[in-house]
């Protein structure tokens, strides 16, 4: 019963360690390809005023830059940022409607800026501020959709509010904007950004002030799920001697291992196949090895697209990764999980020996699980094998027994299990290589984005390649941790509870395939 309890904790334990590790958010933010809309509303006496706002990331401005920078001079000059601003309102005025009891709104464009704000790794950042503008009755019910962008990820708020002489006498969305019209994101709402993408408004004459306008776009604060600005402020270092150059490698070692460090990233699934499945230091090792180049592969892969398709966009990418290595972890956990099934049958048919022991009588001893067609005789009186044995009759005394083993001196018996120290397959070192590593840092495309844009691509790659090798170390230390610990739990407790423990980890490692599919398949 103390073992059940035991097999029981430890289980627990592996399960908490794994809703742990996959989880808030796939472990990699993707605020670096977000794109965010805010309408703000305003109502006044037979006219509909929409303060428009669109806010690209780092990735979807370097994606648009060809379409501002019409010359390729590597600049987008006032001329072009203003030609850019006008066919770009034009284009998102088509995306929004607006009805007014059921009559469509026929908005145009009052008037269109854009400029750039700082982002990461030296990358800019667009903000377009339009104003559109409708006929509507001065009494009447508004219903209106945001429908630009509809694919892709980030932030999307609605406001309204009546003005000069229209009051709202209802409304579905606030009068002000909680984040200064994407300006200043909250910080409390950063990790589950607004999705509002239509608004009803009831409104009639009354009192209200004057017609609000655009906060200034000089200030500046948060953005949603932006992290990794330390390492990706290394791809703007220049003019490095050597010294600084070993220095920004070793730096970013230790941003990967960091970023390891957060929830995701093949943790669980890392330590619990190499305890469950026999792994050695060895090929923790090689599993690392093999991260780090995984990594690195689909971060090139990935830039590699963005390079090449201005419409590409990256973050659709992310939920058929994690589908597909949820598929795979799943794979790993069953085989796993098979397997062990298949040691603890094959152990329920050993044979039952018969030895001599220290009163010089033979007796019948069944090991843990030994079948069941053999009878047990512990009295001390010499047992006689059911048929005989080759016809002859039993005696005192020592006595050849076919298929068992003799011990001519005394001794207490002890059975050891069968060895958990075998060599991993190489299917499940690929796995687990894909598992932690297919999934790319957004901040590390960042890195490669700025610096190969910059014309530094080969010192861009060795960030990245040094952000990796960090990244696959810390993999690689949980798993000797892991290792470390069976081996001391090994050498305490019976060969039946790591018999659990291996069973244990490859129901840990089915579950965190099963989180990763369904998690994949809800975000498609």
């Amino acid at each position: 019963m103390r073992k059940v309890r035991r097999v029981v904790a430890v289980a627990g334990l592996v399960l908490a360690g794994m809703f742990w590790s996959a989880g808030p958010a796939s472990a990699h933010p993707l605020g670096n390809f977000t794109i965010n809309l805010y309408s703000g509303l305003v109502v006044e006496p037979g006219r509909l005023q929409v303060n428009y706002v669109l806010d690209m990331a780092e990735i979807p401005t370097f994606q648009e830059m060809p379409k501002i920078d019409t010359n390729g001079d590597g600049t987008a000059n006032p001329a072009e940022r203003s030609a850019y601003a006008g066919a770009k309102a034009h284009q998102l005025v088509r995306g929004i409607t607006a009805t007014v009891d059921g009559r469509p709104v026929a908005l145009h464009v009052v008037s269109s800026s854009m400029g750039f704000r700082p982002g990461q790794g030296g990358l800019a950042i667009l903000r377009l501020e339009a104003e559109f503008a409708g006929a509507i009755p001065k009494t009447a019910t508004l219903d209106y959709r945001e429908g630009n962008y509809a694919g892709r990820i980030g932030w999307r708020e609605i406001t309204a509010v009546g003005a000069e002489g229209a009051a709202l006498r209802g409304s579905d969305v606030p009068a002000r904007s909680v984040s200064d019209a994407l300006l200043s994101y909250p910080t409390a709402l950063l990790k589950s950004p607004l999705h509002v993408t239509a608004a009803t408004v009831r409104f009639q004459p009354g009192a209200s002030g004057a017609a609000p306008a655009l906060p200034s776009s000089r200030t500046r604060g948060a953005r949603p799920g932006i992290t990794g600005g330390a390492f990706a402020r290394l791809g703007t270092w220049t003019g490095l001697s050597a010294p600084e150059f070993l220095l920004a490698l070793l730096l970013a070692m230790g941003f990967g291992a960091a970023h390891a460090l957060l929830p995701g990233h093949g943790k669980t699934i890392m330590a619990a196949y190499l305890v469950g499945a026999g792994g050695r230091m060895k090929q923790a090792a090689q599993v690392g090895l093999a991260v780090a180049f995984m990594h690195t592969a689909s971060v090139l892969g990935i830039g590699l697209v963005v390079f090449l398709l201005a419409q590409f966009a990256p973050e659709q990418v992310y939920p058929w990764i994690t589908l597909a290595s949820g598929l795979l972890v799943v794979g790993l956990g069953a085989g796993l999980l098979i397997a062990r099934l298949r040691t603890r049958r094959d152990a329920t048919h050993a044979y039952p020996h018969v030895e001599t022991v220290t009163n010089g009588q033979a007796m019948t001893r069944e090991l843990v699980g030994a079948s069941v067609g053999s009878r047990l005789e512990l009295s001390g009186r010499p047992a006689v094998p059911h048929g005989g044995i080759g016809g002859g009759l039993a005696h005192e005394g020592p006595m050849a027994v076919p298929s068992a083993h003799r011990h001519d001196h005394h001794h207490d018996h002890t059975h050891k299990l069968p060895d958990l120290d075998r060599p991993l397959s190489r299917k499940g070192l690929a796995g687990l290589a894909i598992a932690g590593g297919i999934l790319p840092s957004p901040t590390a495309l960042v890195v490669l984005v700025s610096t190969v844009s910059a014309h530094r691509a080969a010192f861009g790659l060795s960030l990245i390649v040094a952000f990796s090798v960090g990244l696959a170390g810390a993999l690689v230390a949980v798993g000797i941790l892991a290792l470390r610990a069976r081996e001391a739990v090994s050498r305490r407790l019976s060969g039946r509870f790591l018999r659990w423990v291996s069973l244990a980890s490859a129901a840990v490692i089915v579950g965190v395939g099963v989180f990763l599919v369904a998690k994949g398949a809800i975000q498609l």
